[in-house]
């Protein structure tokens, strides 16, 4: 196999750059202090290792497809980029070895390269795939990622010190809808992502209504489940990207076939998949349906909540029906995707993977439940965002930009 030089990669990924991330893109100083900053997670990261072990289990897709320069530094900036990786890798050979879909013989699986991006606008926080110089770039801002975490966090603290019945779901969503909003709203006065958190801060500082968008989202603030949820969201997330790369449909995405697909990798790669600590999911087919479930319902939240920011913020009526045209896609979807997941996973365990015990179906129903009311909770309280306080948040947001925009520029050194 030839190996792919680094410099390659980076040059496809800096002609695109630009279009999603503004401040790796621009700002030139950010970028290497950045670099030089996480330099030493690579080795904590153990991709190489990983890699190997790929190789070591599946020869033949190794064969036909090439990821032998994927144990080099040089061809990623931060060592998330190589952990992603390994799970694109992963999705990829779900896909590859599949029997769930039917699927082309040739998939396009062979030159998909994980970067991350800056992105902290929840705007446009969910990953995507993009081509660049025969690259397929599977790009995971870390918006989205600091998005769901933030999403399942509140949930996971609740349910870690009450019964579910004795929840009060709107007090639970309550921190983290104040964060999420208070970010929307701070996007439509900026599209530079550098500038980003100054706003955020100047919304929660000067609008009561967003006191709560101050809470420092923490290790400390997340429990076992509400880590699992997120990275699990994530995870099928890569898999509905490396289905868009598999089809070539970049131009015409098609999100049915991608979540079908996406499916298929994910429970294709399922020897692979990182541990989870859930014990309501601990059988291989509520295991498997936890990755789309949660994805679903994350991505939904983030798409009601855009809509009810853009109706409370007084934008033009064409922005607010255009978000909920995509609003109601989603949701289509969604029940789309729900009804994959129940004959993939029927599939998957009437191929010899452990199905789940009424015993089991006990605690995961809950689950499911406590999820549910968590997500009706967090859409009422995007339905309930006062427009004045909204209109003053956008108002501060904008002083703030001002004041960000008129100041000296500051150098950093690296």
């Amino acid at each position: 196999m030839n190996r792919c030089p680094p410099e390659r990669i980076r040059t496809a990924w800096e002609a695109i750059v630009g279009n999603y991330d503004s401040a790796l893109a621009q700002r030139t100083s950010t970028r290497d202090h950045l670099i030089s900053l996480n330099a030493d997670g690579f080795e904590q990261v153990r991709w190489r290792e990983a890699i190997r072990d790929r190789v070591e289990q599946y020869p033949e897709f190794f064969e036909n497809y090439d990821y032998s320069w994927c144990d080099n530094r040089e061809c990623f900036d931060f060592p998330i980029e190589a952990a992603y990786q390994v799970r694109a890798i992963d999705a990829a050979i779900g896909l590859w070895c599949s029997p769930l879909v039917e699927k082309p013989a040739a998939l396009h699986l062979g030159h998909i390269v994980a970067r991350t991006t800056y992105l902290s606008r929840f705007e446009h926080a969910t990953p995507r795939a993009k081509s660049s110089a025969g690259f397929d770039f599977l790009i995971t801002p870390l918006g989205w990622i600091e998005f769901v975490h933030r999403f399942y966090g509140a949930f996971g603290r609740a349910w870690d010190f009450e019964s579910p019945a004795r929840i009060d779901w709107n007090e639970c969503c309550a921190d983290a809808w104040n964060a999420i909003s208070a970010n929307l709203i701070a996007s439509l006065e900026t599209e530079v992502d550098h500038d980003l958190p100054g706003l955020v801060e100047a919304v929660a500082t000067e609008v009561p209504f967003f006191r709560g968008a101050l809470v420092v989202l923490t290790a400390s603030d997340e429990t076992d489940l509400s880590r699992d949820l997120a990275r699990a969201a994530q995870d099928f997330a890569i898999c509905h990207e490396v289905a868009h790369i598999a089809a070539q449909d970049e131009t015409s995405p098609d999100e049915v076939r991608a979540d079908r697909w996406g499916l298929a990798a994910y429970i294709g790669s399922w020897p692979l998949q990182l541990p989870l600590h859930l014990n309501v999911a601990r059988a291989d087919d509520l295991r498997a349906a936890l990755g789309p479930l949660a994805f679903s319902w994350a991505v939904q939240c983030l798409l009601a909540a855009r809509v009810h920011v853009a109706r409370a913020s007084g934008q033009p009526p064409e922005v607010v029906e255009r978000r909920l045209r995509v609003l109601r896609a989603g949701i289509e979807r969604s029940q789309a995707l729900i009804a994959h997941v129940d004959s993939g996973v029927s599939a998957f365990v009437a191929r010899g993977a452990r199905g789940s015990s009424p015993e089991e179906m006990e605690p995961w129903n809950r689950l499911v439940r406590a999820l549910s009311s968590y997500v009706v909770a967090f859409v009422g309280a995007a339905q309930a965002l006062p427009p004045d306080a909204c209109i003053a948040a956008l108002a501060a947001a904008r002083r703030a930009g001002d004041e960000t925009r008129q100041a000296p520029a500051v150098h950093m050194q690296t």
